[in-house]
């Protein structure tokens, strides 16, 4: 396993690949075979131990002796205090040198030819900042369960507003991510805000339509629940951050009205949990706020405060939200 051997600029070709992990050894050490396994040389696998307390770093120092003799590769292992996956993803990019950067959360895996496609991709077309895949989501046996990927529109602030890939689907270009960082605030959300500031600087996409990321179910530690309350404020709260970046852009008008559809399934989701404030909160945003606001945003608001909660539940086709205690309804 080769040392630095360069100056600390930006080395051509290389692929920094990010893997932030939290108290995931097994799940991590088969994470890190697969970037072991890529066909693409040179790689620097940054590996960024969020505060784990299962002795990752260890782990990750044994296995690196064990793969000292691979060439044009790389491992550098972070430690930190737990600060959650974007401040983890961060510290990865302050750290990397390489041409290229792939994300990787510590429950995934790649294609072994994923990183050399994409970057031979990237190196053809000087304009792309990114290259993306289809993302499969299987279980531990191997059975796909459903996946992710579709071409982004070529209007900047649609592709904004889309989530045509997953986190793990895209090689991207150093230079097209400069100074964007992830938000830390975030959690299960924030690579949709990521995305979004890089392809609203003009970053150009292109989409690889094979599978080559695969986040793999299972039932150890996920690092957001997408059915809790808290997964659903953090969308909420991506979508106007999102709403922001767009706002008084020539094709707002669209986009806007795409965040508003989307609104509706948060709120769809809040009821389901019972948590009414939530869902009236942000079909106010889409309904009063947003500049152009879908029809169905403006007549579920206008439901909502015309009749109250079980209007809207009504319109929305879900049961009856039901009354928790200590919320007001």
């Amino acid at each position: 396993m080769s040392g630095p051997g360069e100056s600390l600029g930006v080395r051509r070709g290389c692929v920094s690949v990010i893997v932030p992990t939290f108290d995931r050894r097994e799940l991590l050490l088969r994470t890190m075979d697969s970037v072991l396994a890529q066909t693409h040389r040179s790689i620097e696998m940054i590996v960024v131990d969020d505060g784990s307390a299962d002795a990752t770093a260890a782990a990750c120092r044994a296995w690196a002796a064990a793969n000292a003799a691979e060439p044009a590769f790389e491992l550098v292992v972070h430690e930190q205090p737990n600060r959650g996956p974007a401040a983890a993803r961060n510290a990865g990019l302050e750290r990397c040198r390489g041409e290229f950067v792939q994300f990787l959360d510590s429950d995934c895996l790649l294609d072994a030819d994923k990183l050399q496609r994409h970057a031979t991709m990237l190196q053809a077309e000087p304009r792309l900042g990114l290259v993306y895949c289809v993302t499969d989501f299987p279980t531990a046996a191997g059975v796909s369960q459903f996946q992710i990927g579709a071409p982004l529109p070529d209007d900047p602030c649609l592709a904004a507003v889309s989530t045509s890939f997953s986190c793990i689907a895209p090689l991207w270009r150093r230079s097209a991510i400069g100074a964007v960082r992830w938000d830390e605030d975030l959690c299960g959300v924030e690579d949709w805000v990521f995305a979004a500031r890089i392809l609203l600087a003009g970053a150009a996409g292109r989409f690889d339509p094979s599978p080559g990321a695969y986040a793999v179910l299972h039932d150890g530690p996920r690092i957001s629940d997408h059915r809790s309350l808290r997964f659903l404020q953090d969308k909420e709260r991506a979508m106007r951050r999102v709403a922001t970046l767009v706002a008084g852009r020539a094709s707002a008008a669209a986009a806007e009205e795409r965040l508003s559809r989307r609104a509706l399934g948060v709120a769809k989701s809040y009821l389901r949990l019972g948590a009414t404030p939530d869902a009236r909160r942000v079909l106010r945003w889409a309904a009063r706020e947003l500049g152009h606001p879908c029809r169905q945003a403006r007549l579920a608001w206008a439901a909502c405060t015309a009749v109250g909660p079980r209007g809207l539940a009504v319109l929305l086709r879900l049961p009856r939200p039901h009354r928790r205690a200590g919320r007001q309804t």
